[in-house]
C-alpha cells in the first residue's frame, strides 16, 4: 500500500512522520483500537463540535451526567457573547453567505455545544438544499430546529412539513388536487419517517399526496431583509375527498380544516413504531457508530416508546451508553464539518475565518446546506476518506495549525500554558493531550522526537522548543487519529 506522509521542511533538512495509508477507509478506522480516553473526553468529543480546554476543564470538574443535564437545559446557558460575535459577523443580512456565517461560528464557540450537534442532525435528517429552498427559509428552518433539537420528534417533524424551505425543496407549493405531487409524500414517508423498508405501498404515497395538496407558501410582507416566506394552506387547491393511507384514514374535508388532514396524519406517523425504530437507528449510527449494535438499538426504542418521550430522552439513554463503554472513545470517524469545526476548537479558537471555513468544507465536497439529494449529506462513511478529501483536509490543518489564514490566528502562547511544556517530548505529550485526547501510540511518539531532535537539537532553549509547536500541531492534525473522535 501506498503510504501518505505529512511533510514538514525547513531550509536545513525535510523530516517526514508517517500519517497512515491510502486505503484508509471509515471502517477501517474505525475498527482501530484505542486507549481508554476517560467517559468525560468520550461524552465530550461526541455532544460537541470537539473540546476545548474550558469545554474539557467544566465536564471534569462536575462529570459528565451534570454536564449533559446542562447541556439539554439549552435556554439557562448564558451564550450572549457568542451571539454577539454572530451578530457581528453577519452584518450584511443580503449576503447569501448569513447562514454559513452564524451556523459556523455557532457550531465553533457556542457554550450550547450539544445543541448545535442535534441541529445539525436535524438538518441532514430532513435535508434541504437552499439553492432551492432560499437562504431566508432555509435560515428560518435552522432557527426552528435549534429551537425543538430536545424536544418531541412530532413536532420536528410537523415543523419541517410546514416550513417553507421543505415546502419548495420537495415540491409540495406545486401539490394541487387536479394533478397531486408525490415528490414531499415519497420523502416523508421513505426518509423523514418509516424508512425505505417500511410498512406503505405506492397507492399509499400516491393517497399522501392527496392528504398535502393545497400547501403553500406566502411571501412575508414584512419590513426588514431577512424575510423568510410563510406557510399558507389554500382550500381551492386542497383534495377534499376521504383518503387511506396505511391504516390512518380521513373522511375529507373541503374548508380550512383541509390542513388537519397533513397534521393529524404526521402526528401518526411520528408515532408508528417504524418511525420510532427508523429515528432510534439513526440517532445510534449518528452518535454511537456506523453499524449500532441491537441491544443499544432497542434501549433507545424502548425510551422513545414511552408515552410523551422526547428527543431529550433519547439523548440521555446515547450518552450513558457512551460514557459506560469505552469502544466508543475515538473510534467513530469525523465527517468534514465535525474535522473543520473540532480542529478550530481544539486549537483554542473561538472566532475564525468563517468564509474560508465555507470554501474549504465546500472543497471537501460538504457545502453547508447546499446537498441536492433529499438524502442528506452522510455524516460518516468512505466519501470522507477519499485520498482527494483527506488531502483538502491537510492542506486546511497545515495553513490553520501555521497561521497561514488571516482572522484565524492561534494563541500558542495560551495553548502551550504557563509555564510551556520544556522538553521534546513533554511539548508533545501536551500536544497530543490537547488535539488527540492523549492517544499518540508510542511509535508516532518516537518518531516525532526524532524529527523534532533534528530540527533543535538534543539540549534546545524554550525558545526552540516554542518555535516548534506549529509545525508539530500540524503534523499532529494530519495523523488518522486526528480523523477519529
Amino acid at each position: 500500500m501506498a503510504a501518505i506522509y505529512c511533510r514538514i521542511a525547513d531550509s536545513e533538512s525535510k523530516s517526514w512522520v508517517s500519517g497512515g495509508s491510502t486505503s484508509a477507509s471509515a471502517t477501517s478506522l474505525a475498527t482501530t483500537t484505542f486507549n481508554d480516553i476517560g467517559a468525560e473526553r468520550r461524552v465530550l468529543n461526541r455532544a460537541a463540535f470537539g473540546p476545548n480546554a474550558g469545554n474539557l476543564a467544566h465536564i471534569q470538574s462536575i462529570g459528565w451526567q451534570a454536564w449533559l443535564e446542562e447541556q439539554l437545559d439549552f435556554s439557562s446557558i448564558d451564550d450572549r457573547t457568542n451571539e454577539e460575535v454572530v451578530e457581528a459577523a453577519n452584518f450584511n443580512a443580503k449576503d447569501v453567505t448569513r447562514l454559513d456565517r452564524a451556523y459556523l461560528q455557532r457550531c465553533l464557540a457556542s457554550q450550547n455545544q450539544l445543541l448545535m450537534k442535534m441541529t445539525a442532525f436535524w438538518e441532514r435528517h430532513f435535508n434541504t438544499d437552499r439553492r432551492k429552498a432560499q437562504n431566508d427559509n432555509e435560515i428560518f428552518e435552522q432557527e426552528r430546529f435549534r429551537k425543538l433539537a430536545f424536544g418531541r420528534f412530532e413536532d420536528l417533524l410537523i415543523g419541517s412539513a410546514t416550513s417553507p424551505a421543505m415546502i419548495r425543496y420537495l415540491d409540495n407549493a406545486s401539490n394541487v388536487a387536479s394533478a397531486p405531487n408525490e415528490h414531499y409524500a415519497r420523502e416523508v414517508l421513505e426518509l423523514h419517517t418509516l424508512g425505505i423498508d417500511g410498512p406503505y405501498t405506492e397507492t399509499d404515497v400516491a393517497e399522501l399526496a392527496r392528504v398535502f395538496t393545497g400547501w403553500r407558501v406566502l411571501n412575508n410582507p414584512g419590513p426588514g431583509l431577512y424575510r423568510p416566506q410563510i406557510f399558507n394552506f389554500r382550500i381551492a387547491a386542497h383534495d377534499p375527498g376521504p383518503k387511506s393511507v396505511m391504516t390512518w384514514t380521513t373522511s375529507g374535508f373541503s374548508n380550512e380544516e383541509g390542513v388537519n388532514e397533513g397534521l393529524t396524519f404526521l402526528r401518526y406517523l411520528a408515532r408508528h413504531p417504524k418511525t420510532i425504530d427508523f429515528i432510534s437507528r439513526k440517532l445510534c449510527a449518528s452518535f454511537l457508530e456506523a453499524t449500532p449494535q441491537e441491544s443499544e438499538i432497542d434501549r433507545v426504542k424502548r425510551t422513545l416508546s414511552k408515552p410523551g418521550a422526547t428527543i431529550a430522552d433519547a439523548v440521555r439513554v446515547l450518552f450513558e451508553i457512551i460514557a459506560n463503554n469505552p469502544r466508543y472513545g475515538r473510534s467513530k470517524s469525523l465527517s468534514n464539518f465535525e474535522f473543520v469545526i473540532s480542529m478550530h476548537r481544539r486549537l483554542g479558537l473561538t472566532t475564525a475565518n468563517l468564509n474560508r471555513m465555507a470554501n474549504e468544507l465546500e472543497n471537501m465536497g460538504s457545502p453547508l446546506c447546499e446537498f441536492p439529494a433529499p438524502t442528506g449529506l452522510p455524516d460518516a462513511g468512505p466519501r470522507f476518506e477519499a485520498p482527494g478529501v483527506l488531502i483538502e483536509r491537510w492542506n486546511f490543518v497545515h495553513d490553520l495549525a501555521r497561521n497561514s489564514i488571516s482572522n484565524s490566528t492561534v494563541d500558542y502562547a495560551t495553548l502551550l500554558g504557563s509555564p510551556a511544556p520544556a522538553t521534546v517530548l513533554a511539548l508533545i505529550t501536551h500536544a497530543a493531550d490537547l488535539l488527540l485526547d492523549g492517544d499518540l501510540d508510542s511509535k508516532s511518539r518516537d518518531q516525532l522526537q526524532v524529527w523534532a531532535r533534528k530540527r533543535v537539537g538534543s539540549t534546545p532553549t524554550q525558545g526552540q522548543i516554542d518555535g516548534l509547536a506549529p509545525d508539530l500541531f500540524s503534523i499532529l492534525l494530519r495523523l488518522p487519529a486526528a480523523q477519529l473522535n
